[in-house]
């Protein structure tokens, strides 16, 4: 098979397989990458709106998730191309994977946002409780 330039926009013979269109992806030929997107593309992001869904997350956040997703696998093309057992398990496995990390990056940022919270006008409850403290004092020694 005759390859296509880097950045070809001919169209993908539907019978080309995962493994082939993920290394000429990988070399940066975007209607191989394009034909993925558009095979599997669904697919992923079915996956990830069902499981954020369920953490009270929408569409919006799935494609979020999605798209490092994406952005990952082009950067380990030549190593996915490699997979055995398909890619589409890959890709619920890895989608499963980047949402429940996802998740957890949401639920650190939450805690971390609960121990640190902001006062109505923007300032730091520490920095709010320190003048807060100062005035007090100011209060004793007059």
């Amino acid at each position: 098979m005759r390859e296509q330039p880097i950045g070809s926009t001919v169209q993908m013979d539907p019978e080309t397989g995962d493994a082939e269109l993920l290394e000429r992806g990988g070399r940066g030929d975007e209607a191989a990458w394009g034909a993925l997107l558009e095979r599997h593309g669904p697919f992923v992001l079915g996956v990830a709106v069902r499981r954020l869904k369920r953490a009270g997350f929408g569409r919006a956040e799935a494609e979020e998730v999605v798209q490092e997703l994406w952005v990952a696998l082009l950067r380990g093309a030549a190593r996915a191309a490699r997979l055995e057992g398909g890619l589409r398990p890959y890709l619920a496995v890895s989608v499963l994977n980047r949402a429940r990390t996802w998740l957890r990056g949401r639920a650190r940022d939450a805690a971390r946002d609960r121990s640190h919270p902001v006062h109505p006008e923007g300032v730091a409850d520490d920095i709010y409780l320190h003048r807060e403290s100062v005035a007090r004092l100011h209060m004793r020694i007059d």
